[in-house]
């Protein structure tokens, strides 16, 4: 899948964003949410702070921020560490979906991506893992926004959270 990276760099530059909104009531139903979630998907509040550090470390020497230019001074409590989840294997973080809850009462992404090999998977466990837990602690009509960044995140949008994003492609 293609996109027009020009339209989301024009867009930045003039300091508009697009984003998809959801409820949690609408992700719930998403396919998904069904199924099980390994192991080595954690919370990221069952993660040490030298653990957590060292992933965002690595999150900023790959380039890897979100929408989060500052990411490698925000402190652990910036997020929902209940929903905020990690992929961890062979000792070291592989992945992150981090999510804050903002003051309007909004759960924003901040920061979705995995690490290969099969990053596609790890990515479809983090959203299953983060939704049931934001299920159980949030009202189903919670909103969740998902900042447009990039290719990949506009492919997530269009595939699992809007059809109706064909501008993107």
């Amino acid at each position: 899948m293609q996109m027009n990276e020009q339209y989301v760099n024009d867009r930045k530059r003039n300091g508009e964003e697009d984003s998809e909104e959801v409820t949690l009531e609408e992700l719930s139903v998403l396919s998904v949410i069904k199924g099980i979630v390994p192991k080595y998907i954690l919370p990221v509040c069952r993660l040490t702070i030298n653990l957590f550090r060292r992933g965002i470390a690595k999150c900023v020497s790959d380039n890897r921020k979100g929408i989060i230019e500052d990411l490698e001074f925000l402190p652990i409590n910036w997020y929902d560490t209940d929903v905020s989840c990690c992929v961890y294997n062979g000792g070291s973080v592989n992945g992150f979906l981090l999510v804050n809850k903002t003051a309007t009462g909004k759960i924003v992404v901040d920061l979705f991506f995995a690490y290969e090999p099969e990053a596609g998977k790890n990515l479809l466990y983090m959203i299953n893992f983060s939704v049931r837990v934001a299920l159980k602690k949030y009202p189903k009509d919670t909103v969740v926004k998902l900042v447009i960044h990039n290719e990949i995140s506009a492919a997530l949008v269009k595939k699992y959270f809007r059809e109706s994003m064909e501008r993107y492609v």
